[in-house]
């Protein structure tokens, strides 16, 4: 499929889900990092957009970093519908559930592009299906379970009381086993096919829903239809492959051209004619997201330079201080150490996850060394110091910090 519009998802979705993943006591802070996603407070928009691949592997990288294969059914099952803006109200103020399903389909698009939201009726069995059909966007597991628990959710809430499904089925194939998918949900789970889904009674369609409030909906169904109008753009190619990057990096997947190409369903010669009438250098797009997602990664962790080499794909540390340098100005360590809260002085220590999650990295910085000690200087300047140790107890001036569960 050509995809003809940016994959992105509504950024207050994207702050809302993300909030949701911190208050299962995840470090969002190094998730942010991990994919060069700006740190701090901020109010997000109704109308700006987060990159959906961005998104998507956000959500498998926190569910990879705990172990938990079922975070995303996690996830939705607790989420606040109303991080969906404007239209979750629409679909709460609909009169019955048939009624604000077909309107939050209806305007799908400004909460998700290039994705496919889709409701159908057969015999007595009602299906409400959801599918990215963006084929750059890979990482998709975590979210089809976050999504069809979030609809599971969505059901019991409109109708007032607990809706069992019928049946739901995933596209991808379960992890470890199925058996975790049906406690969840209560019914039947089915893998591999061809759309993400939940089936409900066809009759619940008609049930009159709480707290309907048709007016309001008229009003939010107008605003609606108007942001459609105006969100939908052109597609930006070196947004797509931007996005793509993050993903795949999260992911240790190949960032070279060829898996680039054959991602975004193109052959390598077609995908070369389409940077070039878009006058998209590739290499420059892979600095640029390498360089922003190591910035994020030295300023906000205390995560090893060679392990953010690693990670960003270099095969050796030196060339990823080549390149960052080049790129900045100043090496990877003088950058960390500029970029460090004024509170944060030579002589602490912080507590941070690496980035695979098996250890803690404990970093700070020595004294400026001496001409004798001169030899000991690593070739960029650097005076940086980081130790990996294990989870055991591990005391400091400031008190004793646990064995890591």
């Amino acid at each position: 499929m050509a995809v003809r519009e940016q994959s992105v998802i509504c950024d207050a979705a994207a702050d809302a889900t993300l909030a949701a993943v911190a208050s299962k006591a995840y470090d969002v802070r190094l998730l942010k990092a991990k994919l060069g996603i700006e740190q701090g407070n901020r109010t997000p928009s109704k109308t700006a957009s987060f990159p959906l691949a961005t998104f998507t592997a956000a959500l498998e990288a926190a569910a990879s970093d705990r172990g938990d294969g079922l975070l995303g059914l996690k996830l939705g099952k607790s989420f606040q519908f109303e991080g969906f803006g404007e239209l979750a109200t629409l679909a709460l103020v609909a009169a019955t559930l048939g009624d604000a399903l077909e309107k939050f389909v209806r305007h799908s698009s400004v909460l998700q592009s290039n994705s496919s939201f889709d409701v159908s009726v057969s015999g007595d069995l009602a299906r409400l299906s959801y599918a990215i059909v963006d084929p750059a966007v890979k990482l998709r597991r975590q979210d089809a379970c976050f999504t069809v628990a979030v609809q599971h959710a969505f059901l019991s809430r409109k109708l007032g009381y607990e809706v069992r499904p019928s049946l739901v089925e995933f596209q991808h194939t379960p992890e470890p086993d199925a058996s975790d998918y049906r406690a969840h949900f209560g019914c039947t789970v089915q893998f591999g096919k061809p759309v993400n889904s939940i089936c409900f009674p066809a009759r619940l369609l008609e049930e009159p829903a709480v707290h309907a409030n048709p007016d309001l909906g008229s009003q939010l169904e107008a605003m609606l239809a108007d942001r459609m109008q105006s969100m939908a753009g052109s597609f930006d190619f070196s947004f797509a492959i931007d996005a793509w990057m993050v993903s795949a990096f999260s992911a240790g997947t190949s960032v070279e051209i060829e898996q680039a190409a054959s991602d975004f369903g193109m052959s390598l010669r077609s995908f070369q004619r389409k940077l070039m009438e878009c006058e998209i250098n590739y290499l420059e797009i892979r600095n640029r997201v390498r360089c922003r997602i190591a910035r994020q990664l030295l300023s906000e962790t205390s995560t090893a330079i060679t392990s953010i080499a690693l990670y960003l794909g270099y095969s050796e540390t030196s060339a990823f201080s080549r390149v960052f340098r080049h790129l900045t100005n100043i090496s990877p360590s003088r950058y960390r150490m500029q970029a460090r809260p004024a509170h944060d002085d030579c002589d602490s220590w912080r507590r941070s996850p690496t980035l695979d999650g098996n250890a803690w990295l404990i970093a700070g910085r020595e004294p400026a060394p001496s001409s004798r000690d001169s030899n000991r200087r690593s070739a960029d300047g650097a005076r940086e110091r980081a130790v990996v140790i294990s989870a055991e107890r591990w005391s400091c001036r400031d008190g004793c910090w646990p064995r890591r569960a």
